[in-house]
Order: C-alpha cells, then structure tokens, then sequence
C-alpha cells in the first residue's frame, strides 16, 4: 500500500469517527440526520450520502435509518429517509446505489404534486418503509424504490429497480425487478425461478 493510500485510508477512518460511524467514510461524504444508525465497520471506497430528512422546504419528519454493521460500499451509495429505512448486516452495494422511502411530489391520491412546480420544490411524498435484508448484493445502479422489501441473501442484478418484495435468497433483475433465481438450500445451487 502507498504511503497515498494509506493517508486516504486514515483520513477515511478519521471522517468516520467525526461523523459518529465507527468504519471508513471518505472525506466528501455526506452523514446526517439524529434518526441515522449505522452499524460497526461500515466501509465506503468512495464518497456516500446517508441523510435522514427531518425538515424539507417547511415540512418536517420523524425519519429512521438505520444501516447494519459489517456493510461494504463503492462510491455514491445514496440513501435517503423521512419515515422508515433499514439495511442488514454484511450487505454489498455496487456504485451509484440509490434507496429512498420517498419520492419529490406525490404522483397518486388528492395532492398529487403537478409538473408547474419545480422538482426540487415540490413536497416529499409517498412515504413507505424500505428494507434491505442482512447478506444482500446490490449490483451499479441499483434503485430501491419506497416500500421495497429485499429479503435476506437476495442479489438485485445492475440497473435494476426495486418496488415491490423479493423473497428471501433470491435473484432479481430488470425494471422493475423480479425473481429470476432463489437458492435451493436441498441442492445448494441457484435454480431458475419458474
């Protein structure tokens, strides 16, 4: 390891500490919100934004994000919360993960946020619960939408985009995501799903 690398690497250990995590979040991360739990040896390799939003453009939230220990990400994991969002143990997150338990203006119901307000202004909606089971895989570009629900041992391939429940030790791709495989403990092999 260069004397380069190993100072990224301390520096790395450094911010984590600063922001209360006890693992490695690169300098340029963005860790926020009283409701943010995460667990021990948490490993980032680039920049990650971990944010649990109290307050947006006058509303406020009661937000809960918690992330297990043991979780290992590459650069520009995005994880965002305003009521509900957890993630197990021993997770792997490719790059440019996106999961949120909300979305910016609400698309159904009675105060649907209409395309004359700017984006960034409109209010934050839809919030559902999001959960990551312990030992899951997500590939680049994975999206998590709110209300997904990832079981346990699941593999979302790259690009896919999660709304809906996979089943526990399970192979998900496409947009949006489904079953393509589920572990058969019997045969110990991936089977495809029929």
């Amino acid at each position: 390891m260069s004397i380069l690398q190993k100072l990224s690497a301390l520096s790395a250990r450094f911010n984590a500490r600063r922001l209360g995590v006890r693992g490695s979040i690169p300098t340029g991360s963005t860790v926020r919100g009283r409701g943010v739990r995460i667990g021990q040896a948490f490993f980032a390799s680039g920049a990650v934004w971990i944010e649990a939003v109290a307050e947006y453009e006058g509303q406020t939230f009661a937000p809960s994000l918690r992330v297990g220990a043991n979780v290992r990400t590459s650069p520009r994991l995005h994880i965002s919360a305003i009521h509900d969002v957890v993630v197990g143990d021993w997770c792997l997150f490719g790059e440019n993960v996106f999961i949120a338990d909300h979305q910016h203006g609400a698309t159904v119901g009675d105060a649907q946020a209409g395309p004359s307000v700017p984006p960034a202004l409109r209010p934050l909606a839809g919030a559902r619960p999001v959960f990551v089971g312990d030992r899951c895989h997500l590939g680049n570009n994975v999206v998590v939408l709110p209300g997904a629900q990832i079981g346990a041992g699941c593999i979302i391939g790259a690009n896919s985009v999660v709304s809906g429940v996979i089943p526990d030790n399970s192979i998900a791709v496409g947009a949006p995501a489904r079953v393509v495989k589920q572990w058969d403990a019997v045969t110990g092999t991936w089977r495809r799903s029929t």
